[in-house]
């Protein structure tokens, strides 16, 4: 998993698992919604709706995408934002 933290050193959001295989799932320690923006490595958006799951917990099906490097762009009501990128594989990396 990758974790992005915020100036106090609290974990902003954590990605999971990395590479993804079906679903990438998001952790947030802030409890107030977010936005988040995906974009493949060409700069190009790609529309996938995080849904949340219970509190603080998000997720995608990204079993469509194809293989490859993704950037996600996280933005909190607060009006900070975190890049994080993740790697999007069919096959389990071991």
């Amino acid at each position: 998993s990758l974790s992005v933290h915020d100036a106090t050193g609290k974990t902003a959001f954590t990605l999971f698992p990395n590479p993804a295989q079906t679903k990438l799932y998001l952790k947030s320690d802030y409890d107030k919604p977010v936005k988040v923006e995906l974009m493949d490595m060409s700069g190009k958006m790609i529309h996938i709706l995080f849904t949340e799951q219970q509190a603080g917990i998000w997720y995608m099906n990204v079993s469509e995408l194809p293989d490859g490097l993704y950037t996600a762009l996280v933005h909190t009501e607060n009006g900070s934002s975190w890049i994080q990128r993740f790697r999007k594989s069919a096959v389990q990396v071991r």
